[in-house]
């Protein structure tokens, strides 16, 4: 991979994601910390938008199916994986059937990691040079409405954008 792969880890407490930083940065990746869904917005939606997105299933603003439909409605892809305390089979069904590329739990076992995020990277890759070259080849100009960000979140960011 020629490209610098970035993570962007998205928890409100991000001591409980210590370790996976650590097995993440360990891996020579590009890692960044939000405590919120509107805070991983501006990121998804920012310039170079990070290749995965660890999120945690609970946030001060929301959930990991927010942080999910962010994603999915951001320009370029990016995967998220859910991370969740316990082991749910019910929440990972959920996740899985709702856009999240996988569902962790720790303790995070190295080589288990390693295995996941190349996984990830290999389709996040894949799915950007997909989209690369569908907007090379067509000849229309994405609507603009379709490139916003959800409303109800740009308007919890800032009051005076509605």
């Amino acid at each position: 991979m020629s490209e610098k792969i970035s993570v962007l880890l998205v928890s409100g407490e991000p001591e409980s994601f210590a370790p996976l930083k650590s097995l993440l940065q360990s891996q020579s990746l590009e890692t960044r910390e939000v405590p919120s869904c509107g805070e991983a917005l501006l990121v998804l939606w920012g310039k170079q938008p990070p290749h995965l997105v660890f999120t945690d299933t609970q946030l001060p603003d929301g959930t990991w199916a927010e942080v999910v439909s962010l994603a999915g409605k951001a320009q370029a892809p990016s995967n998220v994986i859910v991370v969740s305390r316990l082991v749910d089979v019910k929440l990972y069904v959920e996740a899985i059937e709702r856009g999240a590329f996988d569902f962790i739990t720790p303790p995070f076992e190295a080589r288990e990691l390693r295995h996941i995020v190349r996984r990830a990277t290999e389709d996040v890759l894949e799915r950007r040079a997909i989209a690369r070259r569908n907007r090379e080849n067509s000849a229309t100009t994405p609507d603009k409405e379709s490139t916003r960000p959800p409303e109800g979140l740009m308007a919890a960011l800032d009051p005076a954008a509605t």
